[in-house]
């Protein structure tokens, strides 16, 4: 589903909006300027939403924003260690999860997440190597992100 809303228009109500780009359709605005349109994007790419009223401005906002759920980690033995999550919100295949915070041995390494929403990134980690792990999810659609973070310790 595609939320958006009109603004900078004499009328609010009534206002016929034309979506374009992954996916495509039209809505007409309710008293309040906003619409929603029951759409299914076919990938990862832009959605623009034009109002047929030239005084109106439009904006389209993505209600299932990514959000990182279920990050956790395994130790094994020798320091290596299995980092996964899982995504929920509109996400699809391929996307990125980006990682960060105070782990060197994490910092700007990648996975990406499967079609059911799941990543998971094995690494090394230097001994004492100990902090915070962030975990960012984005929907490359809208540029919309969230970040998760964990507490790592070693040998706890």
């Amino acid at each position: 589903m595609f939320y958006g809303a009109v603004s900078n228009t004499q009328h609010l109500q009534g206002v016929s909006v034309q979506l374009s780009g992954v996916a495509s359709g039209s809505a007409t605005t309710d008293s309040s300027g906003s619409f929603s349109v029951p759409l299914t994007a076919t990938g990862l790419g832009t959605e623009t939403a034009t109002a047929l009223d030239a005084s109106a401005t439009t904006s389209v906002t993505d209600p299932n924003a990514p959000l990182i759920t279920n990050l956790t980690y395994y130790e094994y033995p020798g320091g290596y260690y299995l980092f996964s999550g899982h995504v929920n919100g509109t996400v699809f295949a391929g996307e990125q999860i980006t990682f960060g915070g105070t782990l060197p041995s994490m910092k700007g390494q990648t996975c990406v997440v499967n079609a059911n929403g799941d990543f998971s990134f094995a690494v090394h980690l230097l001994p004492g190597e100990d902090g915070l792990l962030l975990a960012t999810a984005t929907a490359d659609a809208w540029g919309i992100n969230n970040t998760a973070q964990l507490s790592v310790d070693q040998g706890a």
